[in-house]
């Protein structure tokens, strides 16, 4: 059974699906090869390997759900998650560890721009796109772990 990071990974090697996985979830839709579809709207891409081919969805994004990590307790996992989900990679072995660095420091080649750009923020530009009020859920967030570190 493959889940969506599977499908992330096995993506057409096409500009069009050079994209984070936010993006990627959000916007296509995985079918099967074998659904029989007449007439679709969007053109239905087959991933490389795995049986099962995707299509740009045509009317809404889709909502993602992905698992948190608390940034203070649980930095490694935290870190990983967002450069996962908000760099776009065609392959989990170009995040470096550790995550955390490689978020800060890190450079990579974005193929939209054909250019080096810094990790971090490739990743705040597709972040913001999915978390509207980005900057004050991290500013909530560290307040609240400063105010319960307080309170031991």
């Amino acid at each position: 059974m493959s889940n969506l990071a599977d499908k992330y990974f096995d993506r057409p090697e096409e500009p069009e699906f050079d994209i984070c996985m936010a993006d990627f979830a959000s916007e296509y839709e995985n079918i099967s090869i074998n659904k029989n579809i007449k007439n679709p709207k969007t053109p239905i891409k087959r991933l490389q390997t795995l049986n099962f081919a995707i299509k740009k969805r045509c009317y809404r994004k889709a909502i993602i759900r992905y698992p948190y990590f608390n940034r203070e307790t649980d930095r490694e996992n935290y870190f990983e998650n967002l450069l996962s989900l908000y760099l776009p990679i065609r392959s989990r072995n170009e995040l470096k560890k550790p995550y955390e660095l490689f978020y800060e420091i890190g450079e990579i080649f974005d193929t939209r721009q054909q250019c080096v750009r810094r990790v971090k923020e490739i990743v705040y530009e597709n972040r913001k796109k999915y978390e509207a009020h980005l900057k004050e859920t991290d500013e909530m967030e560290s307040l609240f772990n400063q105010l319960s570190v307080d309170m031991k």
